[in-house]
């Protein structure tokens, strides 16, 4: 299967299970409504944030979140929620310097026709220069700063940040924050050793995606299968799942035409 671009989503559920990876890159087949209300209003917060990064009173970000809310379907258990985010949100705001990027998209070439692109939620300049790159995240379980020292979607922003900013390693930090409790994890710095580590193994999974025959992408059985959107196409969980997929994939080709 050729793969011309990789990115940390790809990478993630890549190494979480092949056939995920085949289902929803290769097939195209939508998550459908799975996690539905946790995915909206994960966009929601962080749409608020890119919006609202510039303000210091939470009358103006509560107007711009209502401006917004219109946007995103979500259920009414969530909407609690939204003003505990925002005043976390202001705490955070009043302890930071300088934003020179919110959402900051790149695409990097790595070589070998491999594209590595990613968005960044924020990127923050102190006085000396350094930046310091946070990444939003609404989610429940949070994880540890010891857990952050070989965390992909990190290592790969401070790779991408070095290049946009021509910036060394040790000049880059990396965040993550969680508007829920207002806690931030971090900040960690990464070595070049780390980063040389991680790319690598960017490399090594696209080349792996690469070689790969469409039959080859099997499924693996693992924590994640709890909460994954394509139990109906898996053969794991489902004894038809190819008749499934191809109806699916055959319904969706009549509905495009």
């Amino acid at each position: 299967m050729f793969l011309s671009s990789i990115s940390n989503s790809k990478l993630s559920t890549y190494h979480e299970c092949p056939h995920k990876f085949k289902l929803k890159y290769y097939d195209r087949v939508d998550e459908g409504d799975t996690n539905k209300d946790a995915f909206q209003f994960g966009s929601y917060i962080h749409k608020i944030f890119e919006e609202g990064y510039k303000e210091s009173s939470l009358e103006d970000l509560t107007s711009i979140a209502t401006k917004l809310r219109s946007q995103y379907q979500f259920s009414e258990s969530l909407e609690d929620d939204i003003e505990k985010c925002l005043k976390n949100f202001l705490k955070l705001n009043s302890s930071l310097a300088r934003t020179v990027s919110t959402e900051q998209y790149f695409t990097l070439d790595l070589g070998d026709n491999i594209v590595f692109n990613g968005i960044i939620d924020r990127i923050i300049e102190s006085k000396s220069g350094d930046l310091l790159v946070i990444d939003y995240k609404t989610n429940k379980r949070e994880k540890l700063k010891k857990d952050l020292l070989y965390d992909d979607q990190l290592l790969g922003y401070t790779f991408a940040v070095s290049k946009l900013y021509n910036k060394q390693f040790n000049n880059i930090s990396v965040a993550l924050y969680y508007p829920k409790t207002g806690n931030l994890c971090g900040p960690v710095k990464y070595s070049n050793m780390h980063v040389a580590l991680y790319l690598k193994k960017l490399k090594e999974a696209c080349w792996k995606i690469r070689k790969k025959k469409k039959d080859e992408f099997r499924p693996t059985q693992n924590k994640f299968c709890d909460w994954c959107a394509y139990k109906n196409y898996c053969p794991v969980f489902t004894p038809n799942a190819l008749q499934n997929l191809n109806e699916h994939l055959k319904t969706r080709n009549i509905t495009n035409h």
